[in-house]
């Protein structure tokens, strides 16, 4: 519609003595059922020159930096009418697991999650499996892409979008939204916590990386898929689901444990101490954090920002723990994360309330095997130890998906 504006008033500013005369005050409508169109174009002599957009457009002001899916948009943001745009081809290429494609004419195109999402030049709504949404904030069509509402944008798309303020950064992720899972799956979480032969403390926390690699071997050898909290919105795709969590964040998660994921193609969840990372030796950096998140095969979340005893906690401490631990993590690995691992176990009913204000899933130290559907703030684990024998861990993990 913007380009046929300014064609209307090039035409009317020809037709009235070639821009330099003074149009008439009143101009009747023309008295015909034509389409507009068909009209002009009956008026526009057969020679006349193409038309052209305007060479310049407003200049609009940056906005937060903006990480989808782990990946910073290197267009970053603007701000339009005080709304955030982002640039529509970059934000669907960052989301993870999507297929875009772009043309000309119909314009940037998403298959993500079963539904097509498309914007196109010159159309100021978001098009959803063809039918067009139209969005309080406009999509805009500039000279350098078409930019949308990045609010609404993650709105419709079920993306959960956090914003960092001190940080001056938006972060879109799809993982972290409310989608809705398959219940009645009996689910065995494995909690772990060290994986070294270089034990300290108490020993039995720490798996041998040798008995680490037999039980991840024979997982895979037998039909189990080690999964992740990203993968419960398609519980349906996996016949024997296990999952294999770590406590603490410590730096043999990354030393030990990563590398036999990476040579298994198996899943783990890895629960960091805020506070600890890039602070103590004994526990991994940001940047190994940030290393094994992109790899799609570890998911860090949060075990708090300085792992207290939460039943201990006041309303006001417990806040802390949870915005504080969730920004930290967002901040080093680009995801926004949404389950929390209770330090010690330990938890009370206001702890669960306001964690669930920030988290999606809070999981206990043991209790055995959970059920999807149950108790989402209080999901129950199996402890395997040092001492944890393979047929042990066998028994464990037997009732999966049944």
């Amino acid at each position: 519609m913007k380009h046929k504006r300014i064609l209307a008033a090039m035409l009317a500013c020809m037709l009235f003595s070639g821009c330099g005369g003074k149009a008439p005050e009143t101009t009747a409508a023309p008295e015909t059922s034509a389409p507009v169109e068909t009209q002009l174009a009956e008026t526009v002599p057969s020679t006349a020159e193409p038309t052209e957009l305007p060479t310049t457009e407003p200049v609009l002001e940056s906005g937060f930096a903006v990480v989808a899916d782990g990946d910073l948009l290197e267009s970053g943001s603007i701000v339009f009418e005080q709304t955030t745009y982002v640039k529509a081809e970059e934000f669907f290429l960052a989301l993870d697991g999507g297929e875009y494609a772009f043309d000309e004419e119909t314009g940037h195109t998403l298959l993500w999650q079963g539904t097509e999402y498309r914007v196109t030049p010159g159309n100021e709504g978001l098009i959803q499996d063809g039918t067009t949404l139209v969005l309080a904030s406009p999509v805009l069509t500039r000279r350098d892409g078409i930019w949308v509402p990045v609010e609404e944008l993650c709105q419709h798309m079920n993306v959960s979008l956090l914003t960092d303020q001190s940080e001056e950064t938006i972060y879109c992720t799809a993982a972290a939204a409310q989608w809705t899972f398959a219940e009645g799956v009996k689910m065995p979480v494995l909690m772990y916590h060290g994986v070294t032969d270089n034990t300290w403390g108490a020993e039995e926390l720490f798996v041998s990386p040798s008995d680490m690699e037999a039980q991840i071997k024979y997982l895979v050898e037998n039909g189990y898929d080690t999964i992740t909290f990203e993968d419960w919105s398609h519980l349906e795709d996996f016949d024997k689901p296990v999952m294999l969590t770590f406590d603490d964040g410590y730096l043999d998660n990354y030393e030990e444990l990563f590398p036999l994921l990476q040579k298994y193609n198996a899943k783990a969840t890895i629960f960091v101490i805020t506070t600890s990372v890039d602070k103590d030796p004994r526990t991994m950096t940001s940047e190994q954090a940030r290393e094994m998140a992109a790899s799609g095969l570890v998911s860090i979340q949060s075990h708090t920002y300085n792992h207290p005893h939460l039943s201990e906690c006041d309303e006001k401490t417990l806040h802390k723990q949870m915005l504080w631990s969730k920004l930290h993590i967002a901040r080093m690995t680009g995801y926004e994360p949404f389950v929390i691992c209770y330090p010690y176990g330990d938890s009370s009913e206001l702890a669960r309330d306001v964690a669930m204000e920030y988290y999606r899933f809070g999981l206990n130290m043991t209790g055995g095997l959970y059920t999807t559907g149950t108790d989402e703030t209080q999901i129950t684990r199996y402890y395997v130890a040092r001492d944890t024998s393979l047929s042990e861990f066998i028994d464990m993990v037997d009732d999966a998906g049944k």
